[in-house]
C-alpha cells in the first residue's frame, strides 16, 4: 500500500515538472489565440459580460472560473496596496498581461495534476491498481495533456470534471448507491459547461445504470423512469444552466454552440486542417492521434481498445460506451486537431494500462520476471513521448520568433509607422498606438464593446509604452480560415493597405503556409488561390526588409517576413 501511494506521488511530481516547465512561453506576449480569447473573456466579466468567449465555441464556464480566480488576485492585490481600484488592475492587465496568463496557466496545471490522480482513482475502481498506477504513468507521458496543461484554455479542467463523474460511474458499478448518480450527474454537467464535447459521457451514465439494474436482475422495464438515472440528469442540467447564465439570456447562444460543434466543423472546410484526401477515420489514426501520442503511446492504447472490444466485460463497455461514439463522430469532423480528442485520448488511456498488465502477467509466469517487467517496460514505452514532450517544453522555453520580430522593428522602423498584421497572435505583439486605437474605438462602441480600447486611451501620454505603431489588420472577417466566400481579389488587398498608407506588412507562416499546404492544394485549391497570389505578390513586388525563421533547438515560433511597402 504504501509503495503505491510513494508511485503515485512520484507520478504527480514528474508530471507537475513536465508541466511547468516552459509554462512562461511567450510571456509577457501571449501568442495562443484561443488562450487569449478565453483570458480577456474572464476579465469583461467582471463588467457583466456573460457571453462566452464567442457563440461558435461551446461553454464558458472556464471563463467563470478564471473570473473568480482573476478576482481573488484583485483583492490580494488590494489589500497589499499593488491596485488602488478596479480601473488600475484593468490598466495593469492590458499592459502588464503575464501574471494573468500565468494564473490562468496554473489553473490548468492544478487540473492536470488532480485529473492524474483521478484516472488512478478510476482504474483502480474498475480493475486494479496496477492498471491504476499505469493509467496515472501513461497520462503524465501523454504530450497533448501536457500540452494543455501550460494553456490557460478550458480543455484540461473538462477533462478533470469528465474524469470526476467517470469516478462516479466505476462507484455505481459497485454500489448502485443514489449519491453516485448525482455526483456523476453534477461533474459530467460541469464538464460539458466547460465544453459540449464531453457530453459523450451521458452514454455512460445510462450504461452504468443499466449494469447496476442488470446485476441485481431489476427490471429494465422501467429503466429509463427509475428515479436514480432521473436525478442524475436533474442534476446535470441544473449544473449546466447554473454553469451557463448566458443560456437564460440569450437561448440562441446554446443553439449556436450546439450547431457549431455538430454542423460547422463537419461541413465548411477549414484551411490547413482537411481531411478529405484520406478516409477520415484512417487520418484519425494516421495524423491527428499519432501527432497527440506519439506512434508507441498510440499503438499501446489502440491495441488496449481492440483488446476491450474483444473482452466486453462490463467495465470494458463502461469505457467503451464513451470511446466508440466520440471517436465515430470525431471522424466525421472536417475541422480536427489532437485538442479535440483529448477527452477520448484520456479514457483511451485506461485501455492501454489494462493491455499493458494483461500482456506482462500472460509473457511472464515468474512471479520476480514480472516484477521486473511492470518496472522495465512501461518506461520503455514513456521514453520516446517523454523525450518529445521534454524537447517541446525546453524549446518553448526560449524566446518566440514574434518576440525577436518586434525587437527588431521598435529598433530599426520608425515610432508611429503604420504597419499590417494578419491576426494578432500569429504576428509580433506591438504596441497599438492611442491614436490607432482611437480609430476602431467608435466602431467597437456602437457594437457594446470598447470598454479595454477606453481604459487604454484614459492612459496619460507619460504612462504609455513610449514605442507604439499604427496596427491595422490584412484580412477582413470573411477572409479567415473557414472558407467563404471573398469580395476581393490578391490585388485589391495590397491597393487597400496601401490606401491605409501602409509602411510595412507582416505575414506569418501559421497563417500563409496553410494555403500551400498539400492538403489545400488537393481539395480547397479554387477557394484559396486569391489566398495565394496576394503572398506571391509579396514576394515578387514588395521589399523584404527582415526574415525571421525558427528552428527546432532554441527558436520556437512561425516564420515572420516583414515587407516595406513600395
Amino acid at each position: 500500500m504504501r509503495r503505491d501511494y510513494l508511485l503515485l506521488s512520484v507520478i504527480l511530481l514528474f508530471s507537475f515538472f513536465l508541466q511547468v516547465y516552459g509554462i512562461n512561453h511567450g510571456l509577457p506576449y501571449h501568442f495562443g489565440h484561443d488562450e487569449s480569447l478565453i483570458v480577456e473573456s474572464a476579465m469583461r466579466t467582471g463588467l457583466g459580460d456573460l457571453s462566452p468567449p464567442h457563440f461558435g465555441w461551446p461553454g464558458s464556464f472556464h471563463k467563470y472560473i478564471l473570473f473568480i480566480v482573476f478576482g481573488t488576485y484583485f483583492i490580494l492585490g488590494k489589500l497589499l496596496g499593488i491596485f488602488s481600484g478596479l480601473n488600475d488592475f484593468s490598466t495593469f492587465f492590458l499592459l502588464e498581461p503575464s501574471s494573468f496568463y500565468l494564473i490562468a496557466r496554473l489553473v490548468s496545471v492544478f487540473s492536470g495534476i488532480v485529473a492524474i490522480l483521478v484516472i488512478y482513482l478510476i482504474a483502480n475502481k474498475l480493475y486494479n491498481k496496477r492498471v491504476g498506477l499505469l493509467s496515472s504513468l501513461l497520462l503524465s507521458a501523454t504530450f497533448t495533456f501536457i500540452n494543455l496543461c501550460q494553456s490557460a484554455k478550458q480543455d484540461v479542467t473538462m477533462v478533470l470534471f469528465m474524469l470526476l463523474s467517470f469516478l462516479s460511474l466505476s462507484l455505481i458499478l459497485k454500489t448502485g448507491f443514489r449519491k453516485y448518480y448525482v455526483l456523476a450527474g453534477v461533474f459530467a454537467g460541469l464538464a460539458i459547461s466547460e465544453k459540449y464535447s464531453a457530453g459523450f459521457v451521458v452514454i455512460s451514465i445510462i450504461m452504468s445504470h443499466y449494469f447496476w439494474k442488470y446485476n441485481n436482475r431489476e427490471s429494465l422495464k422501467s429503466f429509463y423512469l427509475d428515479k436514480n438515472i432521473l436525478i442524475a440528469f436533474l442534476s446535470l442540467g441544473i449544473i449546466f444552466f447554473l454553469c451557463n447564465p448566458y443560456v437564460i439570456i440569450n437561448p440562441r447562444g446554446l443553439w449556436n454552440g450546439f450547431s457549431s460543434l455538430l454542423f460547422n466543423y463537419s461541413s465548411i472546410a477549414r484551411v490547413g486542417i482537411q481531411q478529405s484526401s484520406v478516409n477520415p477515420y484512417i487520418y484519425l489514426v494516421t495524423n491527428i492521434m499519432r501527432e497527440g501520442l506519439g506512434i508507441i503511446l498510440e499503438t499501446v492504447v489502440l491495441i488496449g481498445l481492440i483488446y476491450c472490444i474483444y473482452r466486453r466485460k462490463q467495465q470494458d463497455l463502461l469505457l467503451l460506451s464513451f470511446i466508440i461514439p466520440y471517436l465515430l463522430v470525431a471522424g466525421t469532423m472536417k475541422s480536427m486537431a489532437p485538442h479535440h480528442l483529448l477527452p477520448a485520448i484520456v479514457i483511451m488511456i485506461i485501455p492501454g494500462a489494462l493491455f499493458i498488465c494483461k500482456f506482462i502477467v500472460y509473457l511472464f509466469k515468474n512471479k520476480r520476471s514480472q516484477e521486473l517487467a511492470f518496472k522495465v517496460i512501461p518506461i520503455l514505452i514513456i521514453l520516446n513521448p517523454l523525450y518529445s514532450i521534454i524537447k517541446y517544453d525546453n524549446l518553448i522555453s526560449h524566446k518566440d520568433t514574434r518576440e525577436i520580430a518586434k525587437e527588431w522593428i521598435e529598433e530599426n522602423i520608425e515610432n508611429g509607422a503604420t504597419i499590417a498584421i494578419e491576426d494578432g497572435t500569429y504576428s509580433p505583439a506591438l504596441v497599438r498606438s492611442q491614436k490607432s486605437l482611437r480609430k476602431v474605438f467608435d466602431d467597437e462602441k456602437r457594437v457594446g464593446k470598447g470598454r479595454a480600447i477606453e481604459i487604454l486611451l484614459d492612459i496619460t501620454k507619460e504612462d504609455y509604452p513610449k514605442i507604439t505603431y499604427d496596427v491595422i489588420g490584412i484580412w477582413k472577417d470573411n477572409e479567415g480560415f473557414f472558407i467563404r466566400n471573398w469580395d476581393r481579389s490578391a490585388k485589391d488587398v495590397i491597393n487597400d493597405l496601401k490606401k491605409e498608407n501602409t509602411d510595412l506588412i507582416i505575414v506569418s507562416s501559421f497563417s500563409y503556409k496553410r494555403y500551400f499546404d498539400d492538403e489545400t492544394l488537393r481539395n480547397l485549391f479554387t477557394e484559396t488561390q486569391e489566398r495565394r497570389k496576394f503572398y506571391e505578390l509579396l514576394d515578387e513586388e514588395e521589399k523584404i526588409l527582415k526574415i525571421i525563421k525558427p528552428n527546432k533547438i532554441d527558436k520556437p515560433g512561425p516564420t515572420i517576413k516583414i515587407y516595406k511597402i513600395k
